[in-house]
């Protein structure tokens, strides 16, 4: 038996009476190993396992916001690539099928994303369309992302040459054992949440039927048919399953969704939705799993405002809602600069046409961005109501300021914590919109116990460490909020990696590989999913970069608590 296999063994540390130390044994000896190991960074719980012993407070990096099934929201048109075999392809994905079919092989689900994403031909994809192939090139250029698709049959699996990069954002990144290494590598409680637009469903001309209800429960069915797959991973439905997952290394998977239209009431036009039929809709969803809820995303609904930050969504909003946002100009204190070009977009002159014209905007001063007027409705009370009273966690991120300032003075009595899942301070994001949040503002959601996902698009390990440093000096607790198929780019490689690797692999810290591709984070940054230890390496080897990486391994631990707290709302 090696050193490091006795130091492990928890049958013979509880006959000599040191079990209740076993983590911390295992903590030095690894710490004494790294001082005779050649290259090597000073030790951290990344792919150290056990993690976990009922001895000790749970430990483990929790990421707030994931959408593993994204490939089955949008029509199916957006996001290609399934996670895992076994899991519905949606129909056209595969060759050409006119019906969706489970994945039978790598090929099958991470192979050539072509008849999904290239424009028409009739001998080589007859099911391919040119206006998705036009809205999809203005979906990467307006994210400045990698566009692979300058070539026939742009490969993923066995070869990985097109994709999946860090700045790609329309090909799976979570393939399972992409994320089987981040588990091994520290990742310990996942939220994945269903997500869907209509509006982006309509404009690639995605598989019908287009609405949120349809395509959330079909991603949360899904979700729950790939977790049953593994032994590593289980579905968390309260804080009591949370910590015996966890506490037994395992995976703790909660469901979620990150709808525009929860209950179909926009779509359906029922613009004053009975308390009854709210309550239903919340109960449904809670009764398939669902414990983490968006009460608004990208456009407006009957419950409340959404944060206004892009342009494009303008025109969802007109398109989907029925009308355009009612802005007005931030006020002081707010943080909020970001003005935006309201003309064209990637959605006008294709499928939805000008879906009524171009966005009113008000007449504010420069250095005063837009915000939107709409602030939380009635029926989101009510939503609230239904939501707290089954102790589910309510995440604020893309509520308008009002509708977040208003969700806060709402659920204030109760004092029931509230999370942000995947965002970052406003003073130091890029555009300065309402979708960031203040220091202040994290500082009240940590007065009541709240918890912060860190997100990370655009940003390298630097910037990263930067925002996840400013949000925690709040007070709050922190998690990732990594986005992951979310249209949204991971963490891109940073120069000083090339010149000097930041991750040096070894037999103890192997590369990611698939295939015929090995990936190297200190050339190709954050590529897929897998690479999360590597990039939390990365941030480990920065100036006082390991305590932070040591936060965001306490993230298991703190969400626990958080749910206990929701749990005993009366």
């Amino acid at each position: 038996m090696s050193v490091l296999e006795f130091m492990t063994n928890k049958v013979g540390l509880r006959q000599m009476g040191l079990y209740k130390h076993h983590r911390y044994l295992v903590m030095i000896f690894m710490i004494g190993w790294s001082w005779f190991s050649v290259g090597s960074v000073a030790a951290s719980e990344i792919f150290v396992k056990p993690l976990n012993t009922d001895e000790v407070g749970l430990r483990g990096v929790v990421d707030l916001h994931t959408h593993p099934m994204a490939h089955l929201g949008f029509g199916g048109k957006v996001l290609y690539g399934a996670p895992d075999v076994g899991i519905i392809m949606p129909a056209g994905a595969i060759g050409c099928s006119p019906a969706p079919r489970r994945a039978g092989s790598l090929q099958e689900a991470i192979g050539s994303c072509y008849s999904t994403h290239s424009g028409h031909d009739f001998f080589k994809n007859p099911c391919g369309n040119h206006i998705r192939r036009l809205v999809l090139d203005g979906v990467e250029n307006a994210n400045h992302a990698n566009k692979p698709h300058d070539v026939d049959h742009p490969d993923g699996y066995p070869y990985f040459t097109r994709w999946p990069k860090y700045n790609d954002i329309l090909h799976q990144h979570m393939w399972i054992s992409w994320l089987k290494r981040a588990y091994d590598g520290g990742l310990r409680v996942m939220a994945a949440l269903a997500i869907n637009s209509v509006t982006l469903t309509k404009g690639v001309d995605g598989n019908t039927p287009y609405d949120d209800r349809y395509s959330g429960d079909l991603q949360l069915s899904e979700m729950k048919v790939l977790v049953n797959r593994h032994h590593w991973m289980e579905i968390a439905y309260s804080a009591q399953d949370l910590r015996r997952i966890v506490g037994q290394d395992k995976l703790a998977v909660v469901l979620g969704v990150e709808l525009t239209d929860i209950g179909n009431f926009v779509k359906d036009r029922i613009q004053n939705p009975s308390h009854s039929a709210i309550r239903y809709e919340i109960r449904r969803l809670y009764d398939q799993g669902v414990r983490y809820v968006f009460l608004v995303h990208n456009i407006d609904n009957y419950f409340g405002g959404t944060a206004v930050y892009e342009s494009a969504m303008a025109r969802a909003n007109r398109y989907h809602y029925g009308r355009w946002w009612q802005l007005r100009c931030a006020q002081a204190g707010e943080g909020i600069i970001h003005q935006f070009d309201t003309g064209w977009d990637f959605f006008i002159s294709l499928v939805l046409g000008p879906a009524g014209g171009k966005q009113p905007v008000p007449s504010c001063p420069a250095g005063v961005g837009y915000a939107n007027s709409r602030g939380l409705q009635n029926a989101g009370r009510v939503a609230l109501d239904e939501i707290m009273r089954l102790h589910m966690m309510i995440d604020v991120d893309h509520m308008s300021q009002y509708t977040f300032e208003d969700t806060l003075a709402y659920t204030s009595a109760a004092g029931y914590p509230l999370i942000s899942g995947h965002a970052g301070l406003r003073a130091q994001s890029g555009k300065k919109t309402e979708r960031s949040r203040t220091w202040d503002e994290y500082r009240l959601l940590a007065q009541r116990s709240g918890l912060a996902g860190v997100g990370w698009a655009d940003l390298d390990a630097v910037g990263f460490l930067s925002s996840a440093q400013n949000v925690s000096a709040s007070g709050i607790s922190i998690a990732l909020g990594s986005d992951v198929n979310g249209l949204s780019p991971l963490p891109k490689p940073r120069q000083a990696c090339r010149t000097k690797p930041c991750v040096v692999y070894s037999s103890q810290f192997p590369a990611a590989s698939l295939g015929a591709k090995s990936w190297d984070y200190n050339t190709e940054g954050m590529a897929h999913y897998g690479l999360l230890p590597d990039f939390l390496r990365d941030v480990e080897g920065l100036p006082n970069g390991k305590p932070m990486v040591d936060k965001l391994f306490g993230g298991a631990e703190q969400l626990a608590r958080m749910w206990e707290i929701l749990a005993d709302h009366p």
